[in-house]
This record gives C-alpha cells, structure tokens and sequence, in this order.
C-alpha cells in the first residue's frame, strides 16, 4: 500500500468559478451549444427559495431500544494484495456523485456550485478517461441558468451518460432527466417528469441495471420525493426508462409506525437486481409532518423512531410491482442537523455466492452502510429471507458502500468508506471475505469538512466498483470535491 503522505501528494483541488459558463473546452461555452442546451430546456422559472426552519429545542427523540451491535475484527485478509490509491483529484462544486462506464473505465462526477445564500445550482459534470488523473473541463448540462442543488449522473450501456436534477417550474421543482451519448458534446431533450406535482428538492437519485445478464439491462431509475400529502408525508416516487421502452413510475408508500399517522423521508437510494430492484430511505415517524420545512421533525413528543427502511420492486408485464416496505434499522436522533444520519448513507446489493448450476441471480445479499445517530459507522447485511445483522465498523459519520464479487462462487469484496473528526479525515477498509476480516482502516486525506449551511453536508456522496476499481466521491473542504480510486 502506498503511504498516507504518496497519496496526499496526489491531491490536486481544482477551484473554478461556478458563474461560468463553461464547455469541453474550457472556455465560454461555444455559442451553438448554448443555443441546443437552452432550446432542450422546458420553461421554468428559478427553483423556488426554501425555508429551512430550525427544529424546535426540545428533550431528545425517544428512540425504541437498539439490538447491541457487536464490534467486527479488522484483522487483515491474509492471502489479499493490498490496496493501492491510484489518484486523488480535487473538483470543484460540492455534494458529488460518481458513476463509472462499465465500458469504457470512464469516470463521471456531478457537483453543485451553489451561490450562498441564494438557494440553487449551476451544476456541473468532470469525466476522466484515464482513471482520474486528467479531467475534462467542466460540462453544463443545463447550461449556465441556477437550477436546483440536486443534480446525479449515471452510466448506462454503449457509454450513454444520463443527468439528472430537479427543474424550476411554476409551484416549484420537478425531476427532469437527459442524457448523452457522446461524453457530453451534446445533451438530448430533458424529460420532465409528469406524475406528480411540483415541489421542493426532490432530492433525487438515478442509477442504470448494467448487468448484461438481467431481464432488465440498460434501464434507467430515478427516484424522488414529492409533497404527496401535507398531512402525512412526503412521497417516494420512482420513474423507470427501459433500455427500448416508454417511461413508466411507481410510488413506494413508507413503512410508518403504529399511532404516527405521518412521517418524513428523505435519502433515497437505489441498487439494480435481475428484473427489478431494490430501494432504500431515510424514514421518521412522526405526529405531525411539517410541510413548510422538509428538515423538521419537530420535537422529541413528535417523532416515535427514524430510520431506513427498505423495499424490492420487480418488473411484471411491463411494469413495475412494489414490494412490502419493510424497517431495516433504528437510529438516533440526537446529533447535529449537519451531521444528521439522514445526510449520508449507502445501499449496496450482490448475487449471493450459489453452487454451480444454480441459479445465480435468485438469491441476493443486501447490504446498507448508515451512521447510528451516536458517532459510529453500522454495516447491516440481509441475506434473502433472513433478518438484518449489524456491525460496528468505526467512529465517524456519512459512510460508503460498494460491493463486488469476482465469481459466482467467490467471497464477495466490500469497500466501506466514512469521514472521523473534527477537521473530518477520510477513511476507508476493505473485506476479501464477504466480511468475516477486515484491512486495517487507511487514511485517504485530511481535507474533508462541512459548509456552515443546510445541504452543506451532502446528500449522495457513494462509491462505485467498476473496471476493477473502487471510486469514491466526496466533499472536500467547503467549496471542492475529490475522487479517489482504489485499486483492491
């Protein structure tokens, strides 16, 4: 393994002014370009401003009694190579997601530029073909107008890159998505979302099914909140694009807890599995949702537990099926807003190990790696028909998590990823064995730290595993990001 301080020096922030508007080039963006971004636009008017009240002082939220989490052995794998950080560049914009073409290697990252304190974007895309040590110049698919503070990437087959993020619209924001096709020279009409009715954040996610063996291969999800009731709660809606079919979207309603009739939800995320997949969020119970600030909860009489929860859909007939909602895991509610367990957590899924001739693709471990609320990293695992098991991984907050397998009958290979201390350094450790031993924890960087305003803390930064590396994006200091890639 490489030193801390070999990786440190291969730090580079980049820091570009976020009024710009920049093409491929690096320059203004060329005038033609400019015209066919902003003609694919629909209409819209800026992205509302949002009121973020602070939640009421009160006792803490009662939190029902957490099974003990046992603490894992992070001896190394004996017969494992150690890792070897290849890169660790500097981005500008905040609150990054990466994805990976599985065809080419290349590396996309979108990041907000958010002029504080007015309350949008004018995100942008960096792609590195070479494993993140050169970067395009910043790409704008939106072009150069403030949009929403939410925008996400993903790679899908034949290097199809698609972008999305929630448009200004008359009453508020909708998910709008487009896509490009040739490492983002061009951008395709955006589709606007038609299901629900506009409103705040959407605080989205999208991710592609890549596996060329699933019935579903080449189809795109993309979840989002919407205000589906200002009684009880926010709506989980997620749209679906078939590789050569029409959209079509389902709502996956919350779990909810008996005598709280309303909850929030926030934190959605997303993992493919053959024919369908599987969805998780953040979910607070409550007494009573209040719809004028999607960040309160209210106070401690208010909230009867939070958590995540999870739910698998599956395709049928052309359409998607939405499985039971069902409580992965409690946590607490009692640290900082920005430093919330709500902010940052990651949903992960593989095709368990079988015997040959089976078949492969019907069992599936389901992993979630989530901060307890109280300053610890958890990573649960479910096995199909099985009851979640939890472990404490670290001190720290906002982890990360990707799983791989070589082979169907290999242990799996698990990268988990966080943030400890205050200035926050970057951490990370890997598993050779599906999770029986662990790498000691390797430092990444020191330069990781938290904007003094809500949404500062970032919603989605992930990790990925493509190509034969793990890619992790991340805040990096107030107003840049980095990605790091690790060789296992």
């Amino acid at each position: 393994m490489r030193s801390f301080w070999s990786m440190a020096a291969l730090l580079l922030v980049v820091l570009c002014a976020p009024s710009s508007s920049v093409g491929n080039s690096g320059s203004v963006l060329p005038q033609p370009l400019a015209q066919t971004v902003a003609a694919n636009l629909p209409a819209s008017d800026p992205s509302p401003m949002i009121s973020f009240a602070p939640t009421p002082t009160s006792a803490p939220s009662p939190t029902p009694s957490l099974t003990p989490v046992p603490t894992i052995s992070m001896a190394p794998a004996v017969v494992a190579p150690a890792p070897v950080t290849l890169t660790n560049a500097g981005i500008s914009g905040t609150e990054p997601t990466v994805s990976v073409d599985p065809a080419t290697g290349a590396i996309a990252v979108v990041s907000q530029h958010v002029p504080w304190p007015k309350m949008c974007s004018r995100s942008s895309v960096v792609i590195s073909r070479d494993k993140g040590k050169t970067w395009s110049a910043p790409i704008l698919p939106m072009g150069s107008g403030c949009q929403d503070i939410h925008a996400v990437v993903a790679w899908g087959p034949n290097s199809r890159l698609w972008f999305g993020d929630a448009l200004g619209v008359s009453g508020g924001v909708k998910m709008a998505v487009s896509y490009s096709d040739n490492f983002g020279k061009s951008w395709a009409k955006f589709f606007t979302q038609p299901y629900t009715p506009a409103w705040v954040g959407c605080f989205p996610m999208m991710i592609v099914d890549n596996d060329p063996a699933s019935p579903a291969y080449g189809t795109l999800y993309v979840d989002y909140n919407w205000q589906a009731s200002r009684t009880t709660g926010p709506g989980l809606h997620i749209m679906a694009k078939p590789q050569n079919g029409p959209w079509t979207a389902v709502e996956v309603p919350a779990v909810g807890l008996a005598g709280y009739k309303a909850h929030n939800r926030i934190g959605y995320r997303l993992e493919p599995i053959a024919g369908g997949l599987i969805v998780a969020w953040y979910e607070s119970d409550l007494r009573t949702f209040y719809p004028g600030s999607v960040l309160t909860d209210g106070s401690g009489s208010n909230i009867g537990r939070v958590g995540f929860a999870t739910a698998t859909l599956t395709w049928n007939a052309g359409k998607l099926t939405v499985g039971a909602s069902v409580w992965a895991r409690n946590v607490s509610h009692t640290e900082s807003l920005l430093r919330d367990p709500r902010w940052q957590y990651q949903l992960a899924a593989d095709y368990a190990a079988v015997p040959s001739g089976s078949d492969l693709r019907s069992q599936v471990n389901t992993y979630l790696a989530v901060s307890d609320g109280a300053g610890h990293i958890l990573l649960g695992t479910q096995a199909v028909g099985a009851a979640w098991t939890w472990r404490t991984m670290a001190a720290g907050f906002h982890p990360v998590l990707a799983v791989e397998r070589a082979s169907a009958t290999s242990p799996e290979v698990i990268f988990v990823g966080w943030h400890a201390g205050s200035p926050a350094h970057n951490y990370y450790t890997l598993s050779y064995d599906g999770g029986a031993t662990w790498r000691p924890t390797a430092q990444v960087s020191s330069a990781w730290s938290i904007p003094g305003v809500i949404n500062g803390a970032g919603l989605r930064e992930n990790a990925v595993f493509a190509n034969g590396v793990f890619v992790w994006a991340f805040g990096h200091g107030g107003s840049s990001s980095a990605v790091v890639t690790i060789a296992p």
